[in-house]
Protein backbone atom coordinates (compact mmCIF):
# COMPACT_ATOMS: atom_id res chain seq x y z
CA UNK A 1 0.00 0.00 0.00
CA UNK A 2 1.19 3.68 -0.82
CA UNK A 3 2.06 5.27 2.00
CA UNK A 4 0.35 8.62 2.90
CA UNK A 5 3.36 10.65 2.56
CA UNK A 6 3.23 9.43 -0.69
CA UNK A 7 0.00 10.27 -1.88
CA UNK A 8 0.32 13.37 -0.66
CA UNK A 9 3.20 13.87 -2.86
CA UNK A 10 1.22 12.06 -6.07
CA UNK A 11 -1.44 15.21 -5.30
CA UNK A 12 1.14 17.97 -5.48
CA UNK A 13 2.25 16.88 -9.03
CA UNK A 14 -1.58 17.20 -10.43
CA UNK A 15 -2.38 20.53 -12.63
CA UNK A 16 -4.67 22.32 -8.93
CA UNK A 17 -3.43 24.72 -6.40
CA UNK A 18 -1.71 23.01 -3.71
CA UNK A 19 -4.39 22.16 -0.90
CA UNK A 20 -6.74 24.20 -2.98
CA UNK A 21 -9.62 20.92 -2.56
CA UNK A 22 -9.22 21.10 1.52
CA UNK A 23 -10.23 18.05 3.45
CA UNK A 24 -10.80 16.05 0.19
CA UNK A 25 -7.13 15.89 -0.43
CA UNK A 26 -7.17 14.47 3.20
CA UNK A 27 -10.17 11.82 2.37
CA UNK A 28 -8.25 10.72 -0.76
CA UNK A 29 -5.15 10.09 1.29
CA UNK A 30 -6.60 8.16 3.73
CA UNK A 31 -8.92 6.20 1.38
CA UNK A 32 -5.61 5.70 -0.38
CA UNK A 33 -3.63 4.50 2.06
CA UNK A 34 -5.45 1.19 2.13
CA UNK A 35 -5.86 0.83 -1.54
CA UNK A 36 -9.37 2.17 -1.97
CA UNK A 37 -8.72 4.19 -5.24
CA UNK A 38 -12.09 4.88 -7.96
CA UNK A 39 -14.84 3.48 -5.94
CA UNK A 40 -17.60 2.81 -7.74
CA UNK A 41 -19.70 -0.04 -6.11
CA UNK A 42 -21.24 0.90 -2.83
CA UNK A 43 -23.84 -1.16 -0.77
CA UNK A 44 -25.60 0.07 2.46
CA UNK A 45 -26.56 -3.14 4.82
CA UNK A 46 -28.96 -2.05 6.85
CA UNK A 47 -29.46 -4.20 10.22
CA UNK A 48 -32.35 -3.97 12.38
CA UNK A 49 -33.45 -5.28 16.11
CA UNK A 50 -35.07 -4.11 18.69
CA UNK A 51 -34.21 -3.44 22.79
CA UNK A 52 -35.43 -4.74 25.95
CA UNK A 53 -34.68 -1.25 27.48
CA UNK A 54 -37.57 -0.03 25.92
CA UNK A 55 -39.69 -1.11 29.09
CA UNK A 56 -37.96 1.51 31.26
CA UNK A 57 -39.96 4.01 29.04
CA UNK A 58 -36.97 5.90 27.92
CA UNK A 59 -38.36 6.83 24.46
CA UNK A 60 -42.03 7.42 22.99
CA UNK A 61 -41.92 5.46 19.51
CA UNK A 62 -43.86 2.05 19.88
CA UNK A 63 -41.38 -0.96 19.59
CA UNK A 64 -43.53 -2.20 16.38
CA UNK A 65 -42.61 0.90 14.58
CA UNK A 66 -38.95 -0.57 14.08
CA UNK A 67 -40.56 -3.59 11.66
CA UNK A 68 -42.63 -1.03 9.95
CA UNK A 69 -39.52 1.14 9.47
CA UNK A 70 -37.58 -2.13 8.38
CA UNK A 71 -40.37 -2.85 6.21
CA UNK A 72 -40.44 0.57 4.45
CA UNK A 73 -36.54 0.22 3.77
CA UNK A 74 -36.29 -2.91 2.40
CA UNK A 75 -39.01 -1.93 -0.33
CA UNK A 76 -37.01 1.52 -1.04
CA UNK A 77 -38.69 3.85 1.03
CA UNK A 78 -38.37 6.16 3.59
CA UNK A 79 -35.52 8.42 4.01
CA UNK A 80 -32.22 5.37 3.51
CA UNK A 81 -34.74 3.91 0.88
CA UNK A 82 -35.18 7.04 -0.90
CA UNK A 83 -31.70 8.14 -1.06
CA UNK A 84 -30.32 4.86 -2.09
CA UNK A 85 -32.09 4.77 -4.58
CA UNK A 86 -31.30 8.12 -6.13
CA UNK A 87 -27.74 8.09 -4.79
CA UNK A 88 -27.60 4.25 -6.73
CA UNK A 89 -26.64 2.64 -3.77
CA UNK A 90 -27.63 -1.06 -3.38
CA UNK A 91 -29.62 -1.55 0.40
CA UNK A 92 -29.70 -4.73 1.65
CA UNK A 93 -31.79 -4.64 5.19
CA UNK A 94 -30.99 -7.08 7.42
CA UNK A 95 -33.49 -8.62 10.56
CA UNK A 96 -31.43 -9.80 13.36
CA UNK A 97 -33.27 -9.26 15.63
CA UNK A 98 -36.81 -7.52 15.53
CA UNK A 99 -39.23 -8.27 18.23
CA UNK A 100 -41.98 -9.71 15.55
CA UNK A 101 -42.67 -12.67 14.00
CA UNK A 102 -44.04 -11.11 10.97
CA UNK A 103 -41.51 -11.62 8.07
CA UNK A 104 -41.29 -9.48 4.53
CA UNK A 105 -40.01 -11.31 1.74
CA UNK A 106 -37.42 -7.97 0.60
CA UNK A 107 -36.08 -8.40 4.57
CA UNK A 108 -33.06 -10.68 4.90
CA UNK A 109 -33.72 -13.01 7.99
CA UNK A 110 -30.68 -13.45 10.03
CA UNK A 111 -32.84 -12.93 13.04
CA UNK A 112 -31.12 -14.26 16.42
CA UNK A 113 -33.87 -13.93 18.92
CA UNK A 114 -36.53 -11.30 19.12
CA UNK A 115 -34.71 -8.71 20.80
CA UNK A 116 -32.24 -7.78 23.32
CA UNK A 117 -33.03 -8.20 27.30
CA UNK A 118 -33.37 -5.26 29.58
CA UNK A 119 -30.21 -3.92 30.55
CA UNK A 120 -31.06 -3.19 33.86
CA UNK A 121 -32.86 -7.37 34.16
CA UNK A 122 -28.65 -8.43 33.05
CA UNK A 123 -26.56 -8.52 30.00
CA UNK A 124 -28.63 -7.72 27.24
CA UNK A 125 -27.16 -10.28 25.43
CA UNK A 126 -25.51 -14.02 26.18
CA UNK A 127 -21.87 -14.60 24.80
CA UNK A 128 -23.20 -16.62 22.30
CA UNK A 129 -26.19 -14.61 21.09
CA UNK A 130 -23.66 -11.60 20.72
CA UNK A 131 -21.02 -13.88 18.82
CA UNK A 132 -23.93 -14.77 16.19
CA UNK A 133 -25.23 -11.28 15.86
CA UNK A 134 -21.36 -10.29 15.01
CA UNK A 135 -21.00 -13.54 12.75
CA UNK A 136 -24.08 -12.49 11.00
CA UNK A 137 -22.84 -9.29 10.37
CA UNK A 138 -19.55 -10.63 8.85
CA UNK A 139 -21.42 -12.94 6.77
CA UNK A 140 -23.19 -10.08 4.71
CA UNK A 141 -20.13 -8.11 4.19
CA UNK A 142 -18.60 -11.70 3.15
CA UNK A 143 -21.96 -11.79 0.57
CA UNK A 144 -21.60 -8.06 -0.50
CA UNK A 145 -17.39 -8.07 -1.22
CA UNK A 146 -18.25 -11.28 -3.17
CA UNK A 147 -20.64 -9.46 -5.66
CA UNK A 148 -17.97 -6.82 -6.56
CA UNK A 149 -19.03 -4.23 -3.29
CA UNK A 150 -15.33 -1.82 -2.64
CA UNK A 151 -16.91 0.47 0.09
CA UNK A 152 -19.54 -0.97 2.85
CA UNK A 153 -22.26 1.66 4.49
CA UNK A 154 -23.64 0.76 7.58
CA UNK A 155 -26.75 1.75 8.86
CA UNK A 156 -29.36 0.49 11.86
CA UNK A 157 -33.39 0.83 12.73
CA UNK A 158 -34.20 -0.19 16.13
CA UNK A 159 -36.70 1.16 18.94
CA UNK A 160 -34.34 2.12 22.22
CA UNK A 161 -31.07 1.71 20.37
CA UNK A 162 -29.74 5.59 21.75
CA UNK A 163 -30.10 4.32 24.98
CA UNK A 164 -28.26 1.31 24.06
CA UNK A 165 -25.32 3.40 22.33
CA UNK A 166 -25.31 6.10 25.16
CA UNK A 167 -24.20 3.72 27.28
CA UNK A 168 -21.58 1.89 25.48
CA UNK A 169 -20.51 5.46 24.45
CA UNK A 170 -20.13 6.85 28.18
CA UNK A 171 -18.37 3.93 29.24
CA UNK A 172 -16.09 3.71 26.15
CA UNK A 173 -15.22 7.63 26.20
CA UNK A 174 -14.94 7.87 29.70
CA UNK A 175 -17.61 11.06 30.01
CA UNK A 176 -20.79 11.32 31.77
CA UNK A 177 -23.58 10.35 30.59
CA UNK A 178 -25.65 13.46 30.13
CA UNK A 179 -22.83 14.53 27.42
CA UNK A 180 -23.64 11.00 25.48
CA UNK A 181 -27.63 11.21 26.08
CA UNK A 182 -29.87 13.08 23.83
CA UNK A 183 -33.77 12.89 23.44
CA UNK A 184 -33.49 10.83 20.23
CA UNK A 185 -37.73 10.35 19.87
CA UNK A 186 -38.36 14.17 21.51
CA UNK A 187 -38.16 13.41 25.13
CA UNK A 188 -39.25 16.39 27.36
CA UNK A 189 -36.67 16.87 30.26
CA UNK A 190 -37.96 15.39 32.85
CA UNK A 191 -38.17 12.47 30.45
CA UNK A 192 -34.80 12.84 29.63
CA UNK A 193 -33.59 12.67 32.97
CA UNK A 194 -35.04 9.38 33.36
CA UNK A 195 -33.74 8.12 30.16
CA UNK A 196 -29.95 9.11 31.57
CA UNK A 197 -30.77 7.89 35.39
CA UNK A 198 -31.49 4.32 33.40
CA UNK A 199 -28.11 4.52 31.89
CA UNK A 200 -26.18 5.72 34.84
CA UNK A 201 -28.03 1.94 36.50
CA UNK A 202 -27.10 0.46 33.67
CA UNK A 203 -23.35 1.72 34.32
CA UNK A 204 -23.29 0.74 37.53
CA UNK A 205 -25.13 -2.68 37.20
CA UNK A 206 -22.38 -3.40 34.14
CA UNK A 207 -18.68 -2.75 34.81
CA UNK A 208 -16.98 -4.01 31.55
CA UNK A 209 -15.08 -2.06 29.47
CA UNK A 210 -13.99 -4.05 26.82
CA UNK A 211 -15.46 -4.25 23.08
CA UNK A 212 -16.91 -7.59 23.21
CA UNK A 213 -18.19 -7.09 26.75
CA UNK A 214 -20.30 -3.76 26.31
CA UNK A 215 -21.84 -5.00 23.18
CA UNK A 216 -23.08 -8.23 25.77
CA UNK A 217 -23.90 -5.81 28.38
CA UNK A 218 -25.83 -3.15 26.01
CA UNK A 219 -26.26 -3.63 22.73
CA UNK A 220 -28.41 -4.56 20.48
CA UNK A 221 -28.40 -7.36 17.73
CA UNK A 222 -27.75 -4.36 14.98
CA UNK A 223 -25.05 -2.81 16.90
CA UNK A 224 -22.86 -6.28 17.44
CA UNK A 225 -23.59 -6.92 13.53
CA UNK A 226 -22.19 -3.90 12.42
CA UNK A 227 -18.92 -4.54 14.51
CA UNK A 228 -18.74 -7.72 13.48
CA UNK A 229 -19.09 -6.24 9.73
CA UNK A 230 -16.72 -3.80 10.55
CA UNK A 231 -13.87 -6.27 12.12
CA UNK A 232 -14.86 -8.48 8.16
CA UNK A 233 -15.06 -5.33 6.34
CA UNK A 234 -10.85 -4.43 7.00
CA UNK A 235 -9.83 -8.14 6.83
CA UNK A 236 -11.33 -8.04 3.36
CA UNK A 237 -9.49 -4.42 2.97
CA UNK A 238 -12.78 -2.99 1.99
CA UNK A 239 -13.48 0.90 3.38
CA UNK A 240 -16.22 1.35 6.06
CA UNK A 241 -18.22 4.86 5.87
CA UNK A 242 -20.39 4.90 9.27
CA UNK A 243 -23.81 6.78 9.53
CA UNK A 244 -24.47 8.16 13.29
CA UNK A 245 -24.19 7.54 16.87
CA UNK A 246 -25.35 3.61 16.86
CA UNK A 247 -22.38 2.96 13.66
CA UNK A 248 -19.74 5.14 16.14
CA UNK A 249 -20.90 3.15 18.90
CA UNK A 250 -19.99 -0.41 16.82
CA UNK A 251 -17.20 1.38 15.83
CA UNK A 252 -15.44 1.53 19.03
CA UNK A 253 -16.76 -1.72 20.18
CA UNK A 254 -15.04 -3.04 16.92
CA UNK A 255 -11.80 -0.80 16.93
CA UNK A 256 -11.38 -2.00 20.89
CA UNK A 257 -11.33 -5.78 19.44
CA UNK A 258 -9.60 -5.18 16.38
CA UNK A 259 -7.27 -1.99 16.28
CA UNK A 260 -6.92 -2.90 12.13
CA UNK A 261 -10.44 -1.58 11.94
CA UNK A 262 -9.32 2.11 12.77
CA UNK A 263 -7.45 2.40 9.44
CA UNK A 264 -10.89 1.50 7.23
CA UNK A 265 -13.20 3.53 8.84
CA UNK A 266 -14.18 6.72 7.18
CA UNK A 267 -16.83 9.33 9.15
CA UNK A 268 -19.61 9.76 6.42
CA UNK A 269 -21.24 13.07 8.57
CA UNK A 270 -20.82 14.33 12.47
CA UNK A 271 -24.14 13.53 13.56
CA UNK A 272 -26.11 16.35 16.02
CA UNK A 273 -26.61 13.49 18.60
CA UNK A 274 -24.37 14.23 21.84
CA UNK A 275 -21.62 12.65 21.51
CA UNK A 276 -21.05 12.59 18.55
CA UNK A 277 -17.94 15.02 18.36
CA UNK A 278 -16.36 12.92 21.22
CA UNK A 279 -16.56 9.59 19.60
CA UNK A 280 -15.39 10.58 15.93
CA UNK A 281 -12.34 12.23 18.22
CA UNK A 282 -11.74 8.96 19.67
CA UNK A 283 -12.22 7.08 16.29
CA UNK A 284 -9.43 9.91 15.27
CA UNK A 285 -11.92 10.62 12.09
CA UNK A 286 -12.44 13.91 11.00
CA UNK A 287 -16.68 13.82 9.07
CA UNK A 288 -17.21 13.96 5.69
CA UNK A 289 -19.74 16.15 6.37
CA UNK A 290 -21.71 17.88 8.96
CA UNK A 291 -25.72 19.05 8.38
CA UNK A 292 -26.54 18.54 11.38
CA UNK A 293 -28.50 15.13 10.35
CA UNK A 294 -29.25 12.76 13.27
CA UNK A 295 -31.56 10.36 12.09
CA UNK A 296 -29.64 7.48 11.55
CA UNK A 297 -30.74 4.28 9.61
CA UNK A 298 -27.77 4.70 7.21
CA UNK A 299 -28.73 8.18 5.44
CA UNK A 300 -26.18 10.39 6.48
CA UNK A 301 -23.76 7.58 4.63
CA UNK A 302 -25.66 7.33 1.38
CA UNK A 303 -25.75 11.81 1.79
CA UNK A 304 -21.78 11.43 1.81
CA UNK A 305 -21.12 8.96 -0.35
CA UNK A 306 -21.21 11.21 -4.00
CA UNK A 307 -18.22 12.81 -2.10
CA UNK A 308 -16.56 9.63 -1.13
CA UNK A 309 -16.89 8.81 -4.72
CA UNK A 310 -15.10 11.62 -5.96
CA UNK A 311 -12.17 11.63 -3.47
CA UNK A 312 -11.02 8.20 -4.41
CA UNK A 313 -10.96 8.82 -8.11
CA UNK A 314 -8.49 12.26 -7.31
CA UNK A 315 -5.44 9.82 -6.80
CA UNK A 316 -5.64 8.32 -10.55
CA UNK A 317 -8.35 10.36 -12.11
CA UNK A 318 -6.23 13.64 -11.99
CA UNK A 319 -3.51 14.37 -14.08
CA UNK A 320 -0.64 15.78 -13.08
CA UNK A 321 1.04 19.47 -14.78
CA UNK A 322 3.64 17.47 -17.42
CA UNK A 323 0.54 15.08 -18.66
CA UNK A 324 -1.87 18.46 -19.37
CA UNK A 325 1.02 20.64 -20.93
CA UNK A 326 0.92 23.43 -17.97
CA UNK A 327 3.40 25.46 -16.04
CA UNK A 328 3.85 23.81 -12.87
CA UNK A 329 2.71 26.25 -10.85
CA UNK A 330 3.63 23.96 -7.64
CA UNK A 331 7.00 23.64 -8.30
CA UNK A 332 7.60 27.42 -8.51
CA UNK A 333 5.92 27.73 -4.86
CA UNK A 334 8.87 25.09 -3.33
CA UNK A 335 11.30 26.29 -5.39
CA UNK A 336 10.32 29.99 -3.40
CA UNK A 337 9.78 27.74 -0.18
CA UNK A 338 6.50 28.78 -0.37
CA UNK A 339 5.33 24.74 0.30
Amino acid sequence: MPTETELREKLLEKAMLPRSLGAMEDLAVRLGSVGAFDLERPELLLFCADHGVTREGVTHSAKEISFQMARSFAHGEGVSGLFCRLNHIPLSVIDVGLDTVVTDKCIIDRKISRGTRDFLDGDAMTDEACTLAMDAGARMVETVRDRGCDIVLFGEMGVGNSTSASAILSRSLHVPVREVTGSASGLGEAELDHKREVVEKGLMLHPEKDGFGLLRAFGGYETAAMAGGMIAAAHAGIPVLLDGLLTYAAALCAVDMDVMVSKYLVAGHRSAAPGSSQALLALGLSPVLDLGMQLGEGSGAAVAWPVVRLASHMIHGLKAFGELDVKNSTRDLQCLGLL
